[in-house]
């Protein structure tokens, strides 16, 4: 570098004073020169109508470079009036903006240097509105460092020469992006950057040599065979106002994790959420900082040793708008030097945007995977496809498409979530579908789900079985009747579709009040992950192998869930199925390449299916597709799907009381089941004897509606605050938990020769009446009557 001494006079009032002022003109000889065709691009987005089925181009003018057999270089019209030909450059299409943007954070770019106006290929004159476009914009991690405005007020035309560009790039600069604004109009906007190069301290490492063993080894492994389950804890705002690191429900961090069975403690992982944490640029921070340093100072009393509480941090929720949360204020750096700084940082976490979605969700969301990747850790999303919400996250309905190109990169470190909070919109079955498609096609690395009993409240059922809709007017004591059994049911399709990620809400019914598991936690949760972690989950390759069809497009464009209606959903039930027969139907939305889809299903002969081939195009000829594809093997009115030799049977009633019931064939028997709502069983045939896995958990809330006879009484019942159901949770659930009535569960085991026995595995005390056993020896079938209320596992022994 050469140094240059710069004389400065500045004037301030009437004294002169001189000022000397060194500054460093830049010996180019120095720099790397490399041009931006030559290297990836973080996002690339145009404003051609043709969004998915084309793609701003290297080299290449825009237009002709996507549709021309063997496309023309680079033209621009000189100062001179000559036209010059670029080998080098990108081509694009202005919009509101087109935006390129690249990742410059390791080779520190000093300039960037280009010509920049409308290809030459675009003829004139120009017509009102075509070939014109507004302005140009470099930016630097999003502030505005040159614009075509100061040369070129009035808009750039196809009659403005080439504009030629040299920036200076502010130092420790990380993002750069080149963003063109269309006029009234896309028409012809076809914006070059002729000849664009870098100019930077070191050399841009070949991004196809940047592959996934370069990423560092992930923090914790998540599988099928290695389960996650996130255990969140919720900022308590009012008590943080005060000076004390909270949660609500008294939990306390390190009393929550203590609480954790060992046996189920290295498959989990404690969320921390920020809720109602004052709505400024410090406390987020500042919570979060504490318990990250006391999580990571945990010492195990068993063992005397220094075992860090593994961590997840809520960093995005409802777009992260100031006016929502705290999170609003964690900023990239803030993440990556959380990440940096503390191991026991397992992952981020965003969640329930689909309500809100603003212009920074995808942006922030591919800097959130690239993050949690540069440190082997995970990206984990929970959504749900209201308004075509998953739809958008891939760049779908215009939406930008830098999440896709990110995940494309790191998908391994991104997990996908449903949430089924919003179940009255019936897209359960929508969302599931995205979250196993995507995961099937390497665009997530897991899949999951957050099953929230917020959706009682959602979709305005008050007490148990009782008729009427009291809409959203009694939050809290809603969500504290959501029944529990129906959590596994709702978990149980992930498990046997392939996911391995689990979340449940609202935390104080779910989990624990003052570090003391709730019934729900101990009767439902508990037994149904301890099942998974010991039974795992089918891989992605056995998914594969088993998987015979994919649909292809947006299911928003059928209504919010109506494409699966009387297919395996009733919207009545959602989010609970009404059949196991197809499994979970994989789909996958439109803005992600057929061709990538194709080349990968086609090693499983898998077809890859238009939702609106003539094959699907009403509810008869999908029953028809999929019949085919997928037999019917079991009889009844009941959920039930079969997973090698293991039958998951389940009644989807949600809210009626009506028994359900179904026949299934084993190697040497046949079961026929008759439950009751909120019931689940898995059996499997094992030697001399069927295993049932029953678990119908259900406590009698009717005190919480005691005071009201009908829907309208129960809409002006008196609000429980968050605090009053919280201590209703500790005292009368917990401390004197409402055990319901005993329901009944009969089993019909057919062609058995003789009386079987039962024996009882594991169930709480008082929880079950000794079984009911008839034999019938001429029909060679026994029926056991069984009575219980909550998790029991036993044997019919032959």
């Amino acid at each position: 570098m050469k140094k240059l001494m710069v004389a400065l006079i500045i004037f301030w009032g009437f004294v002169g004073i001189t000022s000397q002022v060194y500054a460093e003109e830049l010996d180019e000889s120095d720099l790397y020169k490399t041009y931006l065709s030559d290297i990836d691009w973080e996002e690339a987005t145009h404003g051609d109508d043709q969004r998915y089925n084309k793609e701003v181009q290297k080299n290449h003018p825009f237009t002709r470079g996507n549709e021309d057999e063997v496309p023309p270089p680079i033209t621009l019209e000189m100062e001179n009036g000559e036209v010059e030909k670029f080998e080098k450059g990108i081509g694009t299409v202005a919009s509101n903006p087109s935006t390129i943007t690249y990742d410059v954070e390791e080779v520190q770019v000093e300039k960037f240097k280009s010509y920049i106006g409308i290809d030459a290929s675009v003829k004139r004159p120009a017509k009102e509105g075509y070939g014109e476009v507004e302005k140009v914009e470099i930016e630097a991690d999003e502030k505005v460092i040159y614009t075509t405005l100061d040369e070129y007020p009035e808009g750039i035309t196809t009659n403005t020469p080439a504009i030629k560009v040299d920036v200076k790039i502010p130092e420790n600069t990380k993002r750069i992006s080149l963003k063109a604004y269309s006029g009234k109009q896309t028409w012809a906007d076809e914006i070059v950057y002729a000849g664009a190069y870098f100019l930077s301290k070191s050399q841009f490492k070949d991004k196809k040599d940047n592959s996934a063993e370069e990423l560092p080894e992930k923090r914790r492994k998540i599988s099928n065979e290695n389960p996650l389950l996130m255990m969140p804890l919720y900022a308590h705002g009012p008590e943080y106002e005060k000076g004390n690191y909270k949660f609500w429900g008294d939990d306390t961090l390190v009393g929550k994790w203590e609480s954790i069975s060992d046996d189920i403690k290295p498959y989990t992982a404690i969320q921390l959420h920020p809720d109602d944490l004052p709505k400024n640029s410090k406390s987020a921070k500042d919570f979060y900082e504490h318990y990250l340093e006391e999580a990571a100072n945990y010492v195990n009393p068993k063992t005397g040793k220094n075992e860090p509480i593994p961590l997840i941090l809520t960093v995005y929720t409802a777009g992260n708008e100031s006016r929502y949360t705290a999170a609003h204020w964690l900023d990239m750096d803030w993440i990556d030097n959380m990440y940096k700084k503390y191991s026991n940082l397992h992952g981020i976490f965003s969640t329930e945007n689909y309500w809100i979605w603003t212009n920074s969700v995808e942006k922030n969301a591919a800097e959130y995977l690239r993050l949690s990747a540069k440190y082997g850790g995970y990206f984990i999303w929970s959504e749900q496809n209201e308004h075509g919400s998953i739809e958008k996250i891939f760049g779908g309905h215009n939406k930008p498409d830098q999440f896709k190109k990110a995940v494309e990169k790191y998908h391994d470190n991104f997990v996908f979530m449903f949430k089924n909070t919003p179940a009255g919109s019936g897209t359960d079955a929508a969302s599931h579908s995205y979250m196993s498609g995507l995961w099937l096609t390497d665009y997530a690395g897991q899949w999951g789900g957050l099953m929230d009993t917020w959706k009682w409240y959602e979709t305005g059922k008050w007490k148990l079985f009782a008729e009427g809709n009291i809409g959203k007017t009694q939050g809290n004591r809603q969500w504290l009747t959501h029944p529990e059994g129906m959590l596994a049911q709702e978990a149980l399709p992930i498990y046997l579709n392939g996911g391995s990620v689990y979340n449940f809400e609202h935390p104080q019914y779910t989990y624990s009040v003052n570090n003391q598991s709730t019934p729900l936690f101990k009767e439902v949760i508990e037994p149904f992950f301890r099942y998974i972690i010991a039974n795992p989950a089918p891989s992605k390759e056995q998914m594969l192998e088993k998987t015979k069809s994919v649909l292809y497009g947006n299911l928003s464009n059928y209504g919010q869930g109506q494409y699966y209606e009387g297919l395996n959903v009733d919207k009545d039930q959602t989010p609970l199925y009404t059949t196991g027969q197809f499994g979970n139907i994989p789909a996958v939305p439109s803005s992600i390449k057929r061709e990538h889809l194709e080349s990968k299903l086609s090693k499983y002969n898998i077809e890859l299916i238009d939702i609106n081939d003539n094959r699907l195009k009403d509810l008869e000829s999908k029953k028809a597709y999929f019949n085919e594809l997928y037999p019917e093997i079991y009889e009844g009115n009941i959920f039930a799907q079969k997973l090698k030799n293991r039958w998951f049977i389940y009644n989807y009633s949600y809210n009626k009381n009506e028994k359900q019931s179904g026949i299934f064939k084993f190697d040497n028997y046949k079961l026929e089941v008759n439950i009751e709502p909120h019931t689940s069983i898995m059996a499997e045939e094992l030697e001399n004897k069927l295993n049932i896995k029953l678990s119908n958990f259900r406590t009698d809330k009717s005190e919480l509606w005691e005071a009201a006879t009908n829907a309208e009484e129960a809409k002006n019942l008196p609000e429980f605050s968050k605090q009053q159901a919280i201590d209703w949770v500790k005292e009368n659930y917990i401390k004197d938990t409402p055990y319901g009535v005993h329901r009944q569960s009969i089993f019909v085991v057919r062609n058995v020769n003789k009386k079987p026995s039962i024996k009882v595995n594991n169930g709480r005390d008082n929880s079950y009446e000794a079984p009911e056993i008839e034999y019938d020896e001429e029909q060679q079938q026994a029926i056991i009557k069984i009575n219980n209320n909550g998790y029991l596992d036993f044997d019919i022994v032959y």
